[in-house]
């Protein structure tokens, strides 16, 4: 099989990065832009098994060859990209987002983003769009398959391709099934790492598979147009109907790869498709599509990183115009030329990438171990002011001594003892993190009493008895044995009050900050679909039968109403050197008093209903952190955030009258 160029595949590129972008910029109508990912997969998966498959029957097949397309293909504009990314972070990175950014170009360096990225986030977080090499994950996918694939078909290709087609059929149902699991299952995982995602590629590669030895395909040309129709009409309407809440991939995913199959595998000349598909601004636009995609999401990310808020309209088309002219400059001066045997030997190919590639990690590896160059920054790009403002922006360390025996499996989670020690627990606090943040007041006032208190918690998991979390940061079921657990510890201990604390808008809303969540919907069973209607009626139901059964012991239940959430992190704020900078931010990019009561309205009210039936106390913090229409990120003088919804330790110290007085009571 010889593969003659087809004009139509680079419009398909096309039309696999425009959508791409413009879901990055954050346009609500490409809601399924994300899937422009999945049909690269399924071209690189025809083109390259295309290319394996002809050599292999022509006995000309290197894998010292094989491997120096890719590099020649791959590496020189990934390089480039990410040299030109770096000084842009040391100048406006602050030390937790460089260290980060060199933990994700050494990553990216060795073909392994989307595992970090699995390790470390979600793909709908809205911290990932601050991320200016989060596009990277779908190389690593890709890189890891195609280490793979040649050694597979060196293997199973001289058996004949009937065993091939067997082979790669049985590998296709099998990742696939991995796929549809994941998606409801372990979704970050199901989106980052190849089992769950290598079926299509091999979907293309089972495209050229069919196609090997096809006879002419004009005698197939009444039903080629309508299978190449078809073929358009899923992709656009995977680009277009999707959303983040579609579970991906799995069987959803099938609709844009099916669809980018059909163009592959009908979109002859002489149709319809083929004519449209091979329209020269279509065909241009495919050709830079490569450097269009490494570009567009550094570009994104600097800009929100700089602007902290949306960015306008006119910047987003800014950005747009400036991808694809780095584009085209990219592929005109970098790309093309080193794919050029005749400008770049291997040798010089396989050695220059090497260097290139070391003096990135290496670069990479120094901001990873002096997290973000912290002490340099401190020492050399901050004055007094702002140094305040870091130190007060950090996080309470209480739980220390708590947590180190905690080996990050939820199910050997263990209560922390806290405040007057060798005495008998007057209050518990359990809840999600929220509850470890507000620990330091807390323990203040036990001081004061000359009292102990419990916490016992995990990021993620609402204080509510039978009460699933679906999709969160532990398994399906996790949160619920900890509510029960935490129960059970109350009961054998009598402790007699308990404070439930909890960022409750994270499971009765379906945002996050103004972005659509896929994750900590509630559910009073395992397999309830995860919508927003189920998981308010799963929150007043647990959190009844949560009132309920401490009630029913003999336990007073203390319910904290929420602390406002921000949109920003507060660290933004510590680019800002004085005072009146800083105060004309905070107006500008703290919560106002009414968004924030709007959100928590739902979970106020079913509070209210709580304390009308049950007679439950109700503690709110509104009061600290909002004046003047504003809660706050700062009080002008320090951070009282450690993050958009967490206070500071120093910002909690504001509720130590509140607690001082719960515990006197």
């Amino acid at each position: 099989m010889s593969l003659r160029y087809r004009p139509e595949i680079d419009g398909l590129r096309a039309l696999a990065v425009a959508p791409v972008i413009l879901f990055h910029a954050g346009f609500p109508a490409f809601g399924g832009g994300f899937v422009g990912v999945d049909i690269f997969f399924v071209i690189s998966g025809y083109l390259i098994t295309g290319i394996l498959l002809s050599e292999m029957e022509e006995e000309r097949f290197s894998l010292l060859g094989f491997y120096e397309r890719r590099a020649r293909r791959i590496l020189p504009a990934l390089f480039f990209v990410m040299l030109v990314c770096i000084p842009f972070a040391w100048a406006w990175m602050l030390p937790d987002k460089l260290e980060n950014f060199g933990q994700s170009i050494i990553a990216t360096t060795l073909f392994s983003n989307n595992i970090l990225l699995y390790l470390t986030t979600s793909y709908w977080d809205v911290a990932a769009e601050l991320k200016p090499m989060l596009h990277t994950w779908s190389l690593g996918v890709e890189e890891q398959y195609y280490i793979l694939f040649p050694l597979f078909l060196m293997i199973i290709s001289p058996k004949g391709i009937r065993a091939v087609l067997v082979a790669l059929s049985i590998l296709f149902v099998v990742s696939l099934a991995i796929g549809q699991w994941g998606a409801h299952n372990e979704p970050t995982g199901a989106f980052y790492l190849l089992p769950a995602r290598g079926w299509e590629i091999l979907i293309g590669a089972l495209a050229a598979l069919y196609l090997n030895g096809r006879p002419d395909p004009e005698r197939l040309l009444p039903a080629a147009q309508f299978l190449s129709i078809f073929g358009l009409i899923l992709i656009f309407y995977a680009i277009f109907a999707f959303d983040e809440k579609t579970p991906f991939p799995g069987f959803y995913a099938l609709v844009p790869t099916v669809g980018t199959a059909l163009i592959i595998l009908f979109a002859h000349p002489g149709t319809w498709v083929s004519y449209a598909m091979s329209n020269r601004l279509l065909v241009g636009i495919g050709l830079i599509s490569y450097s269009a995609y490494l570009w567009h999401q550094p570009l994104f990310a600097f800009a929100r990183y700089n602007s902290l808020t949306e960015l306008p309209i006119s910047w987003i088309a800014g950005l747009f115009g400036l991808t694809f002219g780095l584009a085209y400059l990219s592929w005109r001066f970098i790309e093309k030329p080193f794919r050029n045997k005749g400008r770049f030997t291997r040798k010089q190919i396989f050695i220059g990438s090497a260097l290139v590639g070391s003096l990135i990690i290496g670069l990479g590896y120094s901001a990873h171990i002096t997290q973000g160059f912290k002490a340099y920054y401190q020492a050399n790009r901050t004055n007094a002011f702002q140094k305040q403002l870091l130190e007060s922006g950090k996080s309470n360390s209480i739980r220390q001594g708590c947590e180190k025996d905690y080996d990050g499996d939820i199910a050997t989670l263990k209560p922390c003892i806290l405040g007057t020690k060798n005495l008998s627990a007057k209050v518990a606090v359990i809840g999600d993190s929220q509850s470890a943040a507000i620990l330091p007041p807390i323990a203040k006032a036990a001081e004061k009493a000359e009292v102990s208190f419990v916490h016992f918690g995990h990021a993620g998991c609402p204080p509510l008895l039978d009460t699933y979390v679906q999709i969160g940061f532990v398994e399906l079921g996790a949160c619920r044995d900890l509510a029960q657990r935490q129960f059970e510890y109350i009961k054998a201990n009598n402790i007699p009050t308990v404070i439930l604390v909890a960022r409750w808008s994270l499971y009765v809303h379906d945002t996050v900050n103004g972005v659509p969540k896929v994750s900590f919907y509630l559910s009073s069973k395992p397999d309830s679909d995860a919508t927003l209607d189920n998981s308010r009626a799963a929150f007043e139901r647990g959190l009844q039968r949560t009132i309920a059964a401490y009630r029913a012991i003999g336990v007073n239940i203390v319910l904290a109403r929420q602390v406002p959430e921000q949109s920003v992190d507060p660290d933004s704020l510590i680019r800002f050197s004085n005072r009146e900078t800083l105060r004309n931010a905070v107006k500008q990019y703290s919560v106002t008093t009414v968004s924030h009561r709007r959100k928590q309205a739902y979970a106020n009210a079913v509070f209210d209903r709580m304390e009308t039936k049950f007679g439950a106390k109700i503690i709110g913090f509104d009061k600290l952190y909002c004046w003047d229409g504003l809660c706050p990120l700062s009080d002008g003088e320090r951070l009282l955030y450690s993050d958009a919804d967490h206070v500071s330790a120093y910002g909690s110290m504001r509720m130590q009258d509140i607690f001082e007085t719960l515990l006197r009571e």
